[in-house]
């Protein structure tokens, strides 16, 4: 808005200077035309005062003639008319154009720089009504987690598949769906993190940070997905693959789980360690009172193979941090029978290999 003003005032100035300088000018040249005009009707008018003087003198004596009377008479009409001329005001209509131009200039420069501040204004006040307050960041953070745990139920699934249907080295034979690898991202545009509202010191650094490890996170996953279907890729480096994203979890819930305890207002992330038990444990209950009714009758339905996923590799973060095991194994279960992880055959084209895979599973489900 300043900056708006300083430039109506400018231009203000520029006018009144210009036109200060070009009233001078005229007013110069008017006061040398009217002293030249009074001075001329002055010696007129002393011119007409000696005449009449002398024309009077002559009437005295019985002098004067028609004619010199007639041209007397011509005289003062001329000189009256020329010292009517000069007493009528003085109107410089150039000068009265310049200085109604000069407000018009003025009232548009006003108008738009009012225009430019108030849109200014509402911009502003627009983009602070988008920004995500404190509350729905946090709610924005905890679906991050929601979403990572989910994560690892697929992955473990995968695996629990891909084992029992091809045995060991199955990442050789088939490759799960490309589905199941890039819904495993977290798309950093969807969380709004640039409308994040940053009120603590460090706020903002912290969402850069994670934001790029979200990056570096989407971009591994497409990397997996392309060496799943590839037969070139060794099995070694596919499993290390699943393993990284797997891993990938507990990574960015660590990290959302710090960012969550500075948007809270606490003093910083170095005094983070001694509180992430009480986050452990709200991690647990939302995600028991998000799924646990969705897997009630897995342990009924499915028996056999909850037995058998028990007896998979223990998960530190899940099965020792959260304290989530029987969730976990409920969660894989279901995803294996109720979801349908899909694999397709090396050798054979995607569509055969999902006819393939879904005659297998209707075999498996009767």
């Amino acid at each position: 808005m300043k900056r708006y003003v300083l430039s109506v005032v400018y231009t203000l100035f520029s006018i009144a200077a210009g036109a200060r300088q070009t009233t001078v000018e005229v007013d110069q040249k008017i006061v040398t035309e009217q002293q030249s005009s009074v001075t001329e009707v002055a010696v007129g008018s002393v011119a007409v005062t000696e005449r009449t003087t002398e024309v009077a003198t002559a009437a005295e004596n019985g002098q004067p003639t028609i004619h010199e009377a007639i041209n007397h008479a011509a005289n003062i009409a001329t000189y009256t008319e020329k010292i009517a001329d000069h007493t009528k005001p003085d109107i410089d209509y150039w000068l009265l154009g310049i200085t109604i131009l000069s407000l018009m200039i003025a009232f548009v420069s006003t108008w738009y720089a009012f225009r430019s501040w108030y849109w200014t204004k509402v911009a502003a006040t627009k983009v602070a009504e988008l920004r995500i307050k404190t509350d729905a960041q946090k709610e924005t953070l905890w679906d991050i987690v929601r979403h990572l745990y989910r994560n690892k139920v697929v992955l473990c699934a995968i695996e629990r598949k891909i084992g029992k249907e091809y045995g060991e080295n199955g990442l050789a034979k088939c490759y799960p769906s490309e589905e199941h690898i890039h819904k495993l991202k977290v798309l950093a545009e969807d969380l709004h993190l640039d409308r994040f509202e940053c009120t603590r010191p460090g706020h903002h650094n912290m969402l850069h940070e994670f934001e790029l490890h979200l990056r570096n996170y989407n971009t591994k996953v497409d990397v997996t997905a392309e060496h799943l279907r590839s037969t070139g890729v060794p099995v070694g480096i596919k499993e290390e693959d699943l393993r990284f994203l797997g891993g990938e979890s507990e990574t960015l819930t660590e990290k959302i789980l710090e960012l969550m305890y500075v948007t809270e207002g606490k003093n910083d992330s170095e005094n983070f360690g001694p509180q992430k038990k009480e986050y452990y444990k709200e991690i647990c209950k939302r995600l028991i009172e998000r799924y646990e009714k969705d897997y009630e009758d897995v342990e009924k339905t499915y028996p056999t193979e909850l037995r058998e996923v028990k007896g998979r590799k223990h998960d530190p973060y899940y099965d020792g941090e959260l304290n989530i095991t029987d969730l976990l194994n409920k969660a894989i279960v279901h995803k294996i029978f109720k979801d349908k992880i899909g694999l397709i055959p090396f050798g054979v084209k995607p569509g055969i290999g999902c006819e393939v895979m879904s005659a297998l599973e209707s075999d498996s489900d009767k």
